[in-house]
Formats: C-alpha cells, sequence, structure tokens
C-alpha cells in the first residue's frame, strides 16, 4: 500500500484510463498530488484512501465534481481549496473532523452535505465558498472555528447544532444570515 504522490500529466492519462491499476493499492494521496492540474475534472475517491493531504486538489481550476466515499478518514487543511467550478460536495461519515480551509474559495460550491458523526469544522473552512445559500451543521459537531464560512456573501440560512446558541455564532457567519 501507498500514498498516491504528485500526478503529472502523464499518470493523469493512466489514471483516467484505468484507475483500478492506481486505487486498489493506493492508502492516501500526498500534499499537492492533484495541485493545479487543469486537466482534473471530476475523481471518485474510494474508501480506501484513508488520507487526502495538504492541498491535494488546490487549484484544480476545473474540478466540477468530487465523490468522497465512506472510510475516508482525514482531509486535510486546503485540500481542495481554490476548487472555483466544484458545486458541491457530501462529506462522509468517516470524517470526524474537517481542517482550516479545506474548501476556502470554492466560489461555485453551491451544496454541502456534512454528515452526523462529524465533531468539528475549523475556521476559515468553507471561506469565500460565495454561491453557498444554505447550510446544517449536523448536531454531532462541538466546535466550530472563528470564520468557518467568513465572506459567504449569499449564505441566507443555517441550521445550528442544539445547544449552540447564537452568541456562540456570531464570529463564524456573515452578519445578514438567518439563524
Amino acid at each position: 500500500m501507498a500514498e498516491l504522490g504528485f500526478v503529472r500529466k502523464n499518470k493523469m492519462k493512466i489514471l483516467k484510463e484505468n484507475p483500478e491499476l492506481f486505487w486498489d493499492r493506493i492508502t492516501g494521496i500526498a500534499n499537492r498530488a492533484f495541485s493545479m492540474n487543469s486537466d482534473l475534472k471530476e475523481i471518485d475517491i474510494p474508501g480506501s484512501v484513508a488520507r487526502i493531504g495538504y492541498n491535494a486538489f488546490d487549484q484544480c481550476a476545473n474540478l466540477r465534481k468530487v465523490k468522497l466515499n465512506e472510510g475516508i478518514k482525514e482531509i486535510h487543511p486546503y485540500a481542495f481549496a481554490n476548487c472555483v467550478n466544484l458545486k458541491e460536495i457530501s462529506i462522509p461519515k468517516s470524517v470526524t473532523v474537517i481542517y482550516s480551509g479545506t474548501f476556502c474559495n470554492c466560489t461555485r460550491l453551491e451544496n454541502v452535505i456534512l454528515p452526523d458523526g462529524l465533531q468539528t469544522i475549523f475556521g476559515g473552512a468553507f471561506e469565500k465558498c460565495t454561491s453557498l445559500k444554505e447550510i446544517k451543521i449536523p448536531d454531532s459537531v462541538i466546535s466550530m472555528g472563528y470564520g468557518t464560512f467568513k465572506t459567504c456573501t449569499s449564505l441566507e440560512k443555517i441550521t445550528l447544532p442544539k445547544g449552540i446558541s447564537l452568541a456562540e455564532t456570531r464570529s463564524l457567519f456573515p452578519d445578514r444570515v438567518l439563524l
């Protein structure tokens, strides 16, 4: 088993044509592995991949669709930052923490599904997701960092976990959002 390292264009062609050659042996995606890869349009990451490294898909400008399967445990900071064409993401239940900047500046991100079992969302995780209109924070979340949804200018409605007060959340969201 190995961690997938930096993927150049020649490996992208092999990966697209024969994904089974890679994914059945890969347990992690290295830091910056696909960073700035304009050829990547969609990716289905199997649950055998436990770790997605820092900036792994950062600045993949044409990435539109990401499927994260159950079994993925860690999605490190800025893993999908600046994926400006990513429209939706569903986090699997096996993920308990969303780190800082994970989806920062995903300006077309409209739909985010957070799982029951998620416990922590670090600050800036969804910062500058300017197309995000609504978010439901599951009851399992016990901690959210400063500016979690900072500069999410379209965000209109947030459903908070039971037991978290409005006063505790003001630094997380834009002023005009309905809680």
